[in-house]
């Protein structure tokens, strides 16, 4: 037996050695004998053999708020001072919101203040630094250090800097500092590649100035509580301010500014295994904890004229600036492995303008049964990234994060809706059609339509041809242009909704009558084949090109059959969700009562 006995290994033996088990040579089990697990019944084993690292070590189990048994724990943590158990709190997050509101009417002015208050506390533990597990000293803890001596500190390099040697358990001088991400050379110039000072160590790696006086010690004291701190809660003041003032009886003139948090909704969750086991295990992702809460900053400003007594167009525009949105972040140079996690480094801007189109039904006027709505949205919504992954590519291959501003992947630039609803009503006010006995055969039935063309939405091209389809092929793509310089077709669809209620109980008064609504529903009406999906390379929705390519011809040479690879890849290419859903048609009924 070694020091890295696991739990498993010492209870299961333990056990074979109580029940007087022998090995393959007819020989008592003791602590030194060669067991093969593999040779037992499992219906012997138990899971309360192992102990949480020997679950733990491999990747076998995760958990939170349970032990490595499946046992709810409900405590605190207690990972770091527990091997056996490695308890691990559930997430609790605590959310606290207070809100007031007023509202003033002075004249023809109509303001509406209002105030919300948050507070966001993630209620876990973080790192204190995000680019050590281990403790780094400051340059305020350098005074008469023993190893560097007298050291000279440029005048921009506060007390609070991490500072870097040339070798993390002997340094004899100071190659770098660092502020948080930003990285400083010994004379204080700053430097985006910090690569330059891990060259200057003795091993070409980074070297912070730790408390280890060997890389023996490192290893034996490991990630301590020292190296996490709680999360420090988050307050968010979010003023809101609506203002309508009427130009005249029938025009209106608003505006508002409004403030809105939304707290992270993912990557937030990162238990203390994560940092624990990040040297070891091949995952080099890591949640973030110390996520702060998203941003959107609002403003609007419209106008609303009513043209008729049942007829109005209203206009208005708004921006909208998203800030602190979560991105994927590399931690490079991180000490002592480098991984990549997640920040709120990402931010955005929404930029459109609108224009509706309302016609209502009027009792006394001309149009009596006709509702219409029409709405065009001209929409320019670009950010550094579309979603928290969009920047993953670029980390792989080795690139900073490239926060430009660029087209998201939900930009719709043009955005066509019109709704027309035709409804007959019952009693006194139809004004349908009639038989030769009188009965009302369209009272209480209608025909809608709702109509949308809406231009495409970008995406980004790719300059090499790949098997788009294949599975277990290594392949890496290239970026034909700009992120999102390319842009699907529109989009136009229709669908259509006719039904008739009819009274169940018609001898009652209306409101407790049961009604029973038949209706035909048909989506799509057209049955237009709307692009949601194509190959980047080709821009189409049935062939990435891999067929007729070079490479492509070169590769079926090697295969047994060209024309069964031609037609079987071919299939595959065409896959039916690359286009929207073909016309469907609904028959139903609803009963109401």
């Amino acid at each position: 037996m070694t020091d890295q006995q696991t739990g498993f290994d010492k209870n299961f033996r333990q056990y074979l050695i109580n029940n007087g088990e022998k090995d393959v040579n007819g020989n008592a089990i003791n602590e030194y004998s060669h067991i093969n697990p593999d040779a037992y019944d499992p219906s012997v084993f138990q899971l309360s053999w192992f102990n949480a690292d020997d679950l733990l070590q491999n990747g076998t189990v995760s958990y939170y708020g349970y032990d490595h048994l499946g046992n709810k724990y409900s405590g605190l943590n207690d990972y770091l001072n527990n091997p056996e158990n490695r308890y691990i709190a559930p997430y609790n997050p605590i959310y606290m919101a207070a809100y007031i509101q007023d509202e003033v009417v002075y004249e023809n002015l109509n303001l509406r203040f209002g105030i919300r208050v948050d507070r966001f506390d993630a209620n876990q533990q973080v790192l204190k630094d995000e680019f050590s597990l281990y403790p780094v000293k400051t340059v305020g803890e350098l005074t008469n250090d023993p190893n560097l001596g007298e050291i000279s500190v440029p005048g921009n390099i506060g007390s609070e800097y991490k500072v870097y040697v040339d070798d993390p358990y002997n340094p004899t001088k100071v190659v770098g500092y660092r502020h948080g991400d930003d990285w400083y050379m010994a004379d204080g110039s700053e430097t985006n590649d910090p690569g330059v000072i891990a060259q200057q160590s003795n091993t070409g790696t980074i070297a912070p100035y730790t408390n280890f006086s060997s890389r023996t010690e490192e290893n034996e004291i490991g990630l301590t509580n020292e190296a996490f701190e709680d999360y420090e809660p988050q307050i968010n003041v979010m003023p809101r301010v609506a203002v309508r003032f009427p130009i005249s009886d029938q025009a209106m003139f608003f505006a508002s500014y409004d403030v809105l948090t939304q707290r992270p909704q993912a990557r937030n969750i990162a238990t203390v295994d994560a940092y624990y086991y990040l040297p070891a295990r091949s995952t080099s992702v890591v949640n973030n904890p110390n996520l702060r809460p998203e941003k959107t900053i609002s403003y609007e400003v419209g106008f609303q004229q009513a043209l008729t007594e049942n007829m109005a167009i209203k206009t208005y525009a708004y921006y909208r600036e998203m800030r602190d949105m979560i991105q994927i972040v590399p931690r490079r140079y991180a000490y002592p492995i480098d991984y990549t996690t997640f920040g709120n480094i990402d931010f955005g801007t929404v930029k459109a303008f609108v224009l509706s189109y309302k016609l209502r039904p009027s009792i006394e006027g001309v149009n009596k049964n006709a509702t219409i709505e029409a709405n065009y949205t001209l929409q320019f919504a670009n950010a550094t990234g579309s979603n928290s992954a969009t920047q993953a590519s670029l980390i792989n291959a080795g690139q900073p994060n490239l926060r430009t501003l660029q087209p998201t992947s939900q930009d719709v630039r043009h955005n066509f809706v019109l709704s027309m609803d035709y409804r007959f009503a019952d009693g006194d006010y139809y004004n349908g059609p009639t038989l030769g006995n009188g009965q009302k055969v369209f009272s209480n039935a209608g025909i809608n339509f709702v109509a949308n063309a809406t231009s495409g939405r970008p995406y980004t091209g790719q300059a090499n041809v790949t098997q788009a389809v294949a599975f277990g092929v290594q392949q890496r793509s290239t970026i034909d242009g700009s992120v999102n310089g390319n842009r699907y077709p529109w989009r136009f669809n229709v669908n259509m909704k006719i039904d008739k209620s009819f009274a169940l109980n018609p001898g009652k008064p209306e409101a407790s009558q049961n009604h029973l609504q038949i209706y035909l529903w048909v989506q799509n009406v057209f049955n237009t084949r709307n692009i949601v999906s194509l190959y980047r390379y080709t821009g189409l929705p049935d062939d990435d090109g891999w067929l007729t390519s070079a490479e492509g011809q070169q590769a079926m040479l090697s295969t047994t059959s060209m024309q069964s690879y031609q037609d079987l890849y071919s299939v595959k290419m065409q896959n039916p969700g690359n286009y929207t859903r073909p016309r469907l048609v609904r028959l139903g009924a609803v009963i109401s009562f």
